[in-house]
């Protein structure tokens, strides 16, 4: 059998590689080469999930794919580039899929399409409100998925909250940076809120699942962890766990909104829309449903994925995570 893997050379798409290598041949369709060990039964193919010849290509004879190939919120990319990628992309992975008979496709989406949550915790019958462009996109690529369900394409949508783990990118590194430096720890809020993420290595088991179980043809399925605790208390918890003399202080949310939008409309700012304006507010997804239906179940909570995330930061990264926007109003605070 072939898995064919979207992103591959992504976060995700790495680890989901390796765990899928261990029983078939692996076909990774990425914009990038694979580094790192090379692997038996690993086949790689460059391109661009807009290119729909190449997406042809990828997905041929591929028993299952998993599309997790997106453009991911950011200050500097186009509106225009992130829906190409995330809608007009995933249109092409489900059309070569077709195609080409692909018995499941694997779809990840995001928490990011229920945009702030209205009732907590979001089932997936909740209602869905996306901020931004990313999590717009990501919902109409959900809505793309189902169209090709009604057209008899066997599709399941996994839901993740914000993805945690050894080596990951992204902005919880400037928190890395802080802790690791004993430097002032800045939250949005007062930290009473509650913010659930999820392991790479649970989303990986919930991939691997999700590509089996026939009962979840044409479903859509939140997945996150256990025990959630407020934000205050995972960074105290961090702080402790990596000896550091960090201190949390809170920022006032209608301050901390106005200051980030303005940096992060001015491109001096990784955050986005998604970040600022959900970081003092609850969100936890209800998992019942992928517990249910895939006898899963998350073997990390947020303590112990932000703890081994951090560990790998700090025996990995010299050089400081920094950006303008962040340093201008901490400054401003200080």
């Amino acid at each position: 059998m072939v898995a064919t893997v979207t992103g591959g050379t992504g976060y995700l798409g790495k680890r989901l590689v390796q765990e899928l290598i261990k029983k078939q041949v692996v076909r990774v369709f990425s914009n990038e080469s694979w580094t790192g060990s090379e692997l038996p039964n690993l086949r790689c193919i460059l391109g661009d999930v807009r290119d729909y010849e190449r997406v042809l290509e990828a997905c041929a004879n591929a028993d299952c794919v998993f599309h997790l190939a997106a453009q991911l919120p950011t200050s500097k990319l186009s509106n225009t580039t992130v829906w190409s990628i995330n809608v007009d992309g995933t249109r092409n992975v489900l059309e070569a899929s077709m195609k080409n008979n692909v018995r499941r496709v694997v779809y990840i989406s995001s928490s990011s399409i229920y945009g702030i949550p209205s009732e907590v915790p979001c089932s997936e019958h909740s209602p869905k409100n996306p901020i931004g462009t990313y999590g717009r996109s990501k919902l109409m690529a959900e809505r793309v998925c189902m169209e090709y369900v009604d057209k008899g394409l066997d599709v399941v949508v996994l839901r993740p909250m914000t993805i945690v783990g050894p080596g990951m990118k992204g902005v919880f590194r400037i928190l890395f940076d802080w802790v690791k430096d004993d430097k002032t720890v800045y939250l949005i809020g007062n930290g009473s809120n509650r913010v659930q993420m999820v392991s790479v290595f649970d989303l990986v088991k919930a991939c691997c699942l999700a590509a089996e179980e026939p009962a979840v043809a044409g479903q859509a399925m939140n997945v996150g962890s256990d025990n959630v605790p407020t934000v205050r208390e995972l960074i105290q918890s961090l702080v402790k766990h990596a000896g550091s003399r960090s201190r949390i202080m809170s920022i006032n949310p209608w301050f901390a909104t106005i200051a980030l939008r303005f940096f992060h409309l001015a491109g001096l700012s990784p955050l986005v829309a998604e970040h600022y304006y959900l970081a003092n507010k609850d969100f936890i997804l209800d998992t019942t449903r992928i517990k249910s239906l895939l006898n899963w179940k998350p073997l990390f909570s947020n303590v112990d994925m932000l703890n081994q995330a951090y560990d790998w930061f700090a025996q990995n990264t010299g050089a400081a995570y920094q950006y303008q926007g962040i340093l201008s109003l901490v400054k401003l605070l200080s």
